[in-house]
């Protein structure tokens, strides 16, 4: 996969991997912590630019060179629908050689955030919450740390659009009303990584495309007072958040329990895998993997309490059906 990356970034952290190509290009309007990048054709490094070597994503797999001159699918530079909506294809390309089933090259444009000393964990929270959250069938688009220049690293995370389109911010009265189990979802997992800044333009929602939640730097290890990442997990345990974007637009809180078997449906295999990546790529140490573990999986056994807290700010719910029995000792 081929791609256009912030500056700096370089390799994976991950050895042994078929790694893709990524060529530095900042586009204008973004930050340089999350400036936007142009994912595409697997392949060896060009002739300029820098490159990252990064893990392959869930759904890609390394392909070979195109043959010169390869034709063009029938839909060629059009958008492809997959299971969490439409991933934002910047280029459809050649075919690939000796392929069998039509495969072709494809950029795909991605987003690249960095550490800033503002936020110190935003990378640590950005990957373990969106990589949670794809472990609970939540629409997060697919993503993964990457190594930059400097023994640093940063977390890309595919784009979610129509036609290359930024989507516009959510309506939540209406997205409430029209994806009413999203949208219990998204609470629910809210509540899991502690996520004090769900708004409406980290939400997409395209109605004949699908949505996409996205943007989790300030969740888990939140704003730590003076980089203490322990005394942060400390303070935020058994925070519950009241003041989430949707919560007063819900109508329908039946959808709540199977998110409560989703969210602890993810294993404790799993979580120590996601945390446990990131204390391999120096981003923490063992005390703050530890830490940061302990909170997560404290979190996952009491989402039912926490929304019971909450109960009086969903002011729009046509009537309370939670069966809260137990919610301290699990879900």
């Amino acid at each position: 996969m081929q791609a256009v990356a912030a500056p700096g970034m370089r390799r994976a952290i991950s050895p042994g991997l078929p790694s893709p190509r990524l060529l530095t290009r900042e586009k204008p309007g973004h930050s340089s912590h999350k400036a936007m990048i142009r994912a595409g054709s697997w392949g060896r490094r060009g002739s300029t630019g820098s490159t990252l070597q990064t893990d392959p994503l869930r759904f890609g797999a390394c392909i070979p060179k195109a043959a010169a001159g390869g034709s063009m699918p029938p839909r060629a530079n059009k958008p492809t629908k997959n299971d969490v909506g439409y991933f934002d294809i910047a280029h459809y390309g050649a075919a690939i050689e000796n392929s069998t089933g039509g495969v072709y090259h494809v950029k795909l444009n991605a987003y690249a955030r960095q550490d800033t000393s503002a936020k110190p964990f935003a990378v640590v929270n950005d990957f373990v919450a969106s990589s949670l959250g794809m472990a609970a069938g939540l629409p997060v688009p697919p993503g993964n740390l990457v190594g930059l220049y400097g023994g640093k690293h940063g977390y890309v995370s595919l784009a979610f659009g129509d036609r290359g389109d930024r989507p516009p911010p959510v309506i939540p009265p209406k997205f409430c009303a029209e994806r009413p189990w999203e949208a219990c979802g998204i609470i629910a997992f809210d509540h899991w990584i502690l996520n004090t800044d769900r708004h409406d333009e980290n939400l997409a929602y395209l109605p004949d495309v699908g949505v996409s939640v996205f943007d989790h730097d300030r969740t888990l290890i939140n704003q730590p007072p003076d980089g203490d990442a322990i005394a942060s997990l400390s303070s935020g345990k058994d925070i519950a958040y009241k003041t989430h974007c949707l919560i007063r637009h819900v109508k329908d809180v039946s959808h709540f329990p199977e998110w409560f078997d989703r969210i602890s449906s993810v294993t404790r295999r799993e979580i120590l895998q996601i945390v446990g990546r990131c204390h391999s790529a120096g981003l923490i140490d063992a005390h703050v993997r530890d830490a940061l573990i302990e909170f997560i999986e404290y979190r996952q056994s009491r989402i039912r309490s926490f929304i019971d807290r909450t109960k009086d700010q969903f002011i729009s719910a046509d009537e309370w059906t939670l069966d809260l029995e137990g919610v301290d000792g699990g879900n």
